[in-house]
């Protein structure tokens, strides 16, 4: 059609640095396990999403400029408020993969796979899900105007660089890379302030964007979007996994070594009291020794007023922050969030404002780093509350600690922070 923009086709190679957990119509079986091109364009209209947002507000104006600006690009099939309708502004399609090795059956008795990529071991219900293994490699084909294009490069940086795809990508699991000149190894999010200023140039972004008092969705912006490059160094993805997870939690018994971790002050947060480890270690039923929960005593005070009939009155919890819901198995109580739907109550997940990425810093596949990455905004949406359930009936409200519990854990994770 005359006045269209010339077309442009360009190859996108991506490397896959730990175990990933993408999965299809049936993630337990291994022919189900593939990479899918559907998954990958979601992660670059999330982060299209987060950055517009952080160029245009939250605001009920801010709020229409970005789903105008996601519906134009990615498109859509019918309106939201007055975005327009229309096809997506880019093809793409996958052209090659190829698996390093056989697929991952997920482990089951690996602690630290256990913890982070919990929900993807067997189950009485299902079998476990099989991953596509580090080293495994994949390639799409992008055709696009220049300028989208150069948009799509922009999204591919935060996503290879803050984000990850599959399952538990948050907590490290699904990290990739992307080998390409313009986004070298090391991956540690050099040029971020750039990216985002010549995303701003192309979607004609000016003035100060309003939040209120915070943003609606998690956004790219200084106030509201921290990252840090870790300090500490690791000899294997598997290595940096488990700093990862001894940041957040430790096994029983003992203590992780020096090193171990992501930062002195804070590892085992979730469970200790920061800088002092004031860790004290139980012994379940069964025999097995753990570190319990800061929130073990409040959960328990809820679980006793749950069973007498009485309402509860605890302190805010501080660990459903990490995402929601929160269960504590072995009590049959769970802490969890409803929105009001239609004239009913509705259970919702919250995924976790804090996440983590594996990277290599060489080639050789001898040296890895991570990145932390953090997003300030609305936890709960306005409509929603917090809850405990006990079981299939009785709840109470509770509260979820303020910002300064991740804030701390951010903070004592050692590391270069990221400027935007």
């Amino acid at each position: 059609m005359a006045g269209s923009p010339e077309l442009h086709k360009e190859e996108l190679q991506f490397r896959v640095t730990t175990p990933l957990y993408l999965g299809g119509a049936d993630p337990t079986s291994g022919s189900d396990t593939r990479i899918y091109v559907r998954p990958i364009v979601a992660q670059w209209r999330w982060w299209f999403r987060a950055l517009a947002g952080g160029v245009f507000g939250t605001s009920d104006e801010g709020l229409k400029r970005v789903r105008a600006e996601e519906q134009r690009v990615f498109g859509g099939v019918h309106k939201v408020g007055k975005a327009p309708t229309g096809a997506m502004q880019f093809r793409v399609r996958l052209v090659e993969q190829k698996l390093n090795g056989a697929l991952l059956d997920f482990p089951q008795r690996d602690p630290v796979m256990n913890y982070l990529g919990y929900g993807l071991g067997r189950t009485r219900d299902r079998g476990a899900r099989f991953g596509i293994p580090p080293g495994s490699q994949f390639k799409l084909e992008v055709i696009a105007s220049e300028v989208t294009l150069q948009l799509i490069h922009i999204l591919n940086y935060f996503w290879v660089n803050f984000g990850g795809l599959g399952a538990r990508q948050r907590r490290g699991l699904g990290s990739i890379e992307w080998i390409h000149p313009k986004n070298p190894t090391p991956q540690n999010s050099r040029g971020a302030r750039e990216k985002r200023e010549a995303f701003k140039k192309l979607l004609d972004g000016s003035g100060e964007p309003g939040f209120g008092a915070i943003p609606e969705m998690p956004v790219v912006h200084p106030h509201w979007f921290r990252a840090k490059v870790a300090k500490a160094s690791f000899s294997s993805w598997k290595d940096a996994l488990k700093a990862i997870r001894n940041q957040l939690r430790i096994e029983a018994p003992g203590r992780p070594c020096l090193g171990e971790h992501l930062g002195s002050r804070g590892f085992g947060y979730r469970q200790g009291d920061g800088e002092r480890h004031n860790w004290q270690q139980q012994t379940s039923s069964r025999g097995f020794a753990y570190y319990p929960t800061r929130d073990k005593q409040e959960a328990w005070n809820i679980r006793q007023a749950l069973q007498a009939g009485n309402s509860c009155t605890v302190n805010p919890l501080k660990n459903p922050l990490f995402g929601l819901p929160l269960v504590f198995s072995g009590w049959n109580l769970r802490i969890t969030a409803y929105q009001q739907q239609d004239s009913k109550e509705v259970e919702i997940r919250r995924p976790s404002p804090l996440s983590f990425r594996v990277f290599r810093t060489d080639s050789s596949d001898r040296k890895y780093g991570g990145i932390i990455t953090y997003f300030k905004s609305r936890f709960i949406p306005e409509n929603a509350h917090l809850c405990a359930v006990l079981g299939h009936s009785g709840n109470c409200k509770v509260q979820h600690a303020n910002w300064d519990y991740l804030d701390y854990l951010f903070d004592w994770c050692d590391g270069a922070e990221v400027a935007l």
